[in-house]
């Protein structure tokens, strides 16, 4: 019996299963039309995830990312979750 996989490990897996293919659709008037691939989407929140780690003064918990709509958004959301984190969403 297996024990239980974390979000981050779910989204890791499926980031290295489809590298390649499309992952994210994004729109913005400011960038236009982009897709981003589950490999960039990997590489930029694991990015992410390093300077989270290096900037929070402790291993886990809350926190908060204050950014514009963006894909460095989405990379933050799922840095702080490769990280150890938790993202609150706010609207």
């Amino acid at each position: 019996m297996t024990g239980a996989r974390s979000l981050a490990d779910e989204i890791r897996d499926r980031c290295r299963e489809h590298l390649n293919r499309p992952a994210v659709h994004f729109v913005s008037k400011a960038m236009g039309d982009r897709n981003v691939r589950w490999g960039e989407l990997l590489e930029s929140s694991e990015r992410a995830a390093r300077n989270i780690r290096s900037a929070a003064s402790s291993t886990s918990g809350v926190v908060v990312i204050v950014l514009d709509h963006s894909m460095d958004l989405l990379y933050s959301l799922i840095g702080s979750i490769f990280a150890g984190f938790t993202p609150p969403i706010f609207s």
